[in-house]
């Protein structure tokens, strides 16, 4: 879907990775922590 927005469009497609709800989730992470988290999961679901 993603390709078919960037070619019809012409543009590039932007994904915004949030952290922010793993932070209100559990108060004790630290914004640092929450930021790797956020890089982890852009990695894990990234397709070569």
């Amino acid at each position: 879907f993603t390709a078919w927005l960037q070619s019809v469009f012409k543009c590039p497609c932007v994904v915004q990775l949030t952290d922010d709800e793993k932070l209100l989730r559990d108060r004790t992470l630290t914004y640092e922590q929450t930021d790797v988290y956020a890089f982890e999961n852009a990695r894990l679901t990234s397709m070569p």
